[in-house]
């Protein structure tokens, strides 16, 4: 008998606070001080740490005061009033059956976090580190250059800045084992957006960065670094009939997982470039070559270039925006996608029955049996020689022989 069952759920889940959000303060003056020094802080290039004076054990204030280097203690705050983050979580599906051995399942799930923990420099502001020419048209006044608390450098500050979402429709057919084969394929296409996907790691520029422009976090709003929109698996066993009634010729099977997925999502942003002039070299760039989308240049190996460089530029300034004098680029985050992924892993089995209860089997197995090349991420930094191009890609064709004793 076919059977139809609707499935549903919902719940609210809190997630721990992790200890780094407020041990790390134990890293604070006067016992313990991280320091910016010379170009971080005030953009002039010093020597080596064993330059004299640039630090003294145990570290005193006129170490890190020291007017020579301009050297000021970035410390750690954690936000008095954090609180737990938690998710929503719902699903929603339909189960059917097909005929005696097989299974169809579509699902809606949706995850909605709230109060996420990260990390944001709140000592800064865009504008701050304009150079010295940088001054109001009107009044001639120099721009403020001072942090608002200017006795430290950055405010390594964590609290609940963040939130995210994701939306999925999720299929699977199921059959199970009957006639020597059985096999199950998933198909899921899925949306997830946030601010920040990793509280501290910052997977597009490699650096601790909080957001590009901590007076307007909404501009990080975007594609969360582990969002696929399409991702299909399938995996099979088939017990081959060659042979089957015979205890030794018999006992051939086969088995193979093959993935298709679309593309991670990545930025483009400049490490040598400050636009916005906040003191951090990790603004996204302007694209001025119409729909951003067309760049991507499926003609060649990513290698070689996975997209077409021309169009990106730092953020070009504009004399209506801040008087021309800083502009966040608008380009946003995790516009564009990666390379796809593709693999077929495969296995042959040959079993031996030895007893009634004990058998040996022989495997061969194979990993990216085709040896394809799949590319990792290209490179997003306009700074780079290699900008635009794939550097890296995932595993090659791996073999492997196996003995197995069952009993």
């Amino acid at each position: 008998t076919q059977k139809t069952v609707l499935r549903g759920g919902a719940g609210v889940f809190y997630d721990r606070m992790w200890n780094n959000l407020f041990e790390n303060i134990r890293f604070n003056p006067p016992y313990y001080s991280f320091n910016q020094v010379g170009y971080l802080a005030n953009g002039v290039p010093v020597g080596p740490a064993t330059t004299p004076d640039l630090y003294t054990i145990p570290i005193s204030p006129a170490a890190y005061n020291d007017p020579a280097f301009e050297a000021t203690p970035s410390p750690r705050h954690m936000d008095q009033n954090m609180v737990t983050a938690y998710t929503e979580q719902v699903h929603l599906g339909i189960q059917h059956q097909l005929g005696a051995n097989m299974l169809l399942e579509v699902n809606y799930v949706g995850t909605f976090a709230h109060k996420l923990t990260g990390y944001n420099d709140l000592n800064t502001f865009s504008g701050r580190s304009l150079p010295s020419s940088a001054t109001d048209p009107t009044t001639g006044l120099r721009y403020s250059s001072t942090r608002p608390n200017p006795t430290i450098g950055s405010d390594n500050a964590r609290g609940n800045y963040y939130s995210s979402n994701y939306h999925a429709l999720e299929v699977q057919f199921t059959k199970r084992m009957s006639h020597g084969l059985q096999f199950q394929s998933n198909y899921t296409w899925s949306k997830a957006l946030d601010y920040t996907s990793d509280a501290f790691n910052n997977r597009a520029t490699g650096a601790t960065v909080g957001s590009m422009d901590v007076m307007n976090r909404a501009l990080d709003y975007g594609r969360a670094d582990f969002d696929l929109r399409h991702r299909f698996v399938t995996s099979l066993i088939y017990d081959l009939p060659l042979f089957r009634s015979n205890r030794w010729a018999g006992g051939w099977r086969v088995g193979s997982i093959v993935t298709f997925q679309t593309g991670l999502p990545f930025t483009i942003y400049d490490s040598s470039v400050d636009s916005n002039g906040d003191g951090k070299f990790v603004d996204r760039a302007d694209f001025t070559g119409g729909a951003v989308g067309s760049v991507i240049d499926n003609s060649v190996s990513p290698a070689d270039g996975y997209f077409k460089t021309d169009g990106f530029v730092d953020a070009i300034m504009d004399p209506s925006v801040n008087m021309g004098l800083w502009r966040d680029g608008r380009l946003g985050r995790n516009m564009l996608s990666g390379p796809g992924y593709a693999n077929v892993d495969f296995t042959l089995n040959k079993a031996f029955r030895i007893t009634e209860s004990a058998s040996v089997s022989l495997q061969f197995n194979f990993f990216n049996i085709f040896n394809r090349v799949n590319f990792a991420l290209p490179t997003g930094n306009l700074a780079s020689g290699s900008f635009g191009t794939s550097t890296g890609s995932f595993g090659p064709r791996v073999g492997q022989f196996a003995a197995r004793i069952d009993f």
